[in-house]
């Protein structure tokens, strides 16, 4: 098919017009606001801007640029990318971003950004600082109700920090500024809504007449804060008074008296008398104990002390116990008295040929029990009980008591000499010695 030249013509003006309007096309940018700075936490920020004019070219990305220079805006790996932008999403826009993780207390830089196919866009540069991280306020308070034990202590919370509180609570200790590892410590586990928010506890267990430091704290996001370190003196305890009385010896043994003239500031846990051969005796040696508190004064008391030595000076005291801590009255003496042994006389034989009737009697029993009597006989004079003897055992109530030992197969034409005995207490007594001396058959 042929062309007109005509048509030719009107074709080639065609393409030029369109050529020349193409080339006489502006490009035109979008228009950014400021950034404002929504808002900023101690790592945390959130801002927004907006995007008042679109232009006629393609957003292919939006969001915010963030550093801690203020430099060349860089749109990087921690920047908010937010993404393209239709071109017919009429304007204004708003843009808007957060950021975590930021450092606390630290100087901020931010730009808004678009990003076209000739490059990005940047806003004017906006700063604003992180916030620092504020711990709760805390007071020591005073200190009342004290004892020689024990006393009140007092805290406050005064304000709420950037964190929950985790626990609070008063630590004590002998030294200054106890921290929650080193002293004792009164502890709630809890967060408070309500400021000022006042504490106490009772410290307990303390020493008498000692001083202590407290101070109150606070746990806010694992950090501790402290109050002032203040301090206060326990009370001096009062010991209880006790007297060392009289005393009623025998010879084994004495009876002893003590009295409890005074109560201390806490519970009586023992009290009763000790004894020794030695000054100032303890709780440690000999003791009579009685046990439980006293309620009224004076409250005397008193026991026997046994098994001694009869004709031996003792040392006795009264003791009584408060908190671990005993209390003696005066250092006294006492001696025991001399043991009376049993009475045994060794009477004449009745001897005839090898054998004798050897005869004796105990008179008058002594202190203590009799636990066994008899004869001994020997070749020798003052035979004992190491010789060959005759024994009767247990004990003897009724007096006099006749001892008849019979003897045989002794030899012939010799003395033999003979005791009657009796052992108490193993203490053995003899009678005088007698002797017979046998015939010749």
């Amino acid at each position: 098919m042929k062309l007109s030249v005509r048509t030719i013509f009107a074709a080639i003006f065609t393409l030029l017009f369109s050529i020349s309007c193409e080339e006489k096309l502006e490009l035109s940018a979008p228009a950014l606001s400021n950034v404002s700075i929504t808002a900023v936490g101690v790592n945390s920020a959130s801002f927004s801007a907006s995007i008042t004019k679109s232009g006629n070219q393609a957003i292919l990305d939006h969001g915010f640029t963030i550093s801690t220079s203020d430099g060349v805006p860089v749109i990087d790996d921690n920047s908010v990318k937010k993404g393209a932008i239709d071109m017919a999403t009429p304007t204004p826009i708003l843009l808007t971003g957060a950021h975590t993780n930021l450092q606390i207390a630290t100087d901020y830089y931010v730009h808004a950004f678009v990003v076209l196919q000739s490059g990005p866009i940047f806003s004017e540069v906006t700063k604003f600082k992180t916030s620092e991280v504020l711990q709760p306020g805390i007071k020591t308070d005073g200190a009342d109700s004290v004892t020689y034990n024990s006393i009140r202590l007092r805290g406050a919370i005064i304000s709420k920090g950037t964190y929950p509180i985790s626990e609070y609570g008063i630590v004590w200790s002998g030294t200054n500024n106890p921290t929650t590892e080193s002293g004792a410590r009164y502890t709630v586990k809890n967060d408070v809504s309500g400021f000022p928010h006042s504490f106490a506890t009772h410290a307990r267990g303390l020493s008498p007449n000692t001083t202590y430091h407290y101070r109150a704290y606070v746990i806010s996001n694992g950090v501790t804060s402290y109050g002032e370190n203040l301090n206060f003196k326990t009370e001096n305890e009062i010991q209880p008074k006790v007297q060392t009385g009289d005393a009623k010896p025998y010879a084994r043994g004495s009876y002893l008296w003590g009295e409890i003239t005074a109560r201390g500031t806490s519970a009586i846990s023992q009290y009763g008398i000790c004894w020794s051969t030695g000054e100032n005796p303890t709780v440690s040696g000999e003791k009579l104990i009685f046990s439980g508190d006293v309620n009224q004064v004076p409250k005397s008391f008193g026991g026997d002390a046994i098994n001694l030595t009869p004709g031996t000076t003792y040392h006795y005291r009264a003791f009584v116990t408060m908190n671990g801590v005993t209390t003696y009255g005066a250092d006294r003496v006492f001696q025991t008295n001399t043991e009376r042994q049993p009475t045994v006389i060794t009477d004449p034989p009745k001897a005839g040929g090898l054998t004798s009737y050897l005869l004796g009697r105990i008179t008058a029993r002594g202190d203590g029990d009799i636990s066994q009597y008899g004869m001994c006989w020997s070749t020798n004079a003052n035979p004992t009980t190491a010789d060959a003897k005759f024994v009767y055992n247990g004990n003897i109530t009724s007096f006099p008591k006749a001892i008849t030992v019979f003897i045989e197969n002794l030899l012939p034409v010799t003395t033999y000499h003979y005791r009657a005995f009796v052992t108490m207490n193993g203490v053995t007594t003899y009678g005088a010695n007698q002797s017979f001396k046998t015939s010749t058959r």
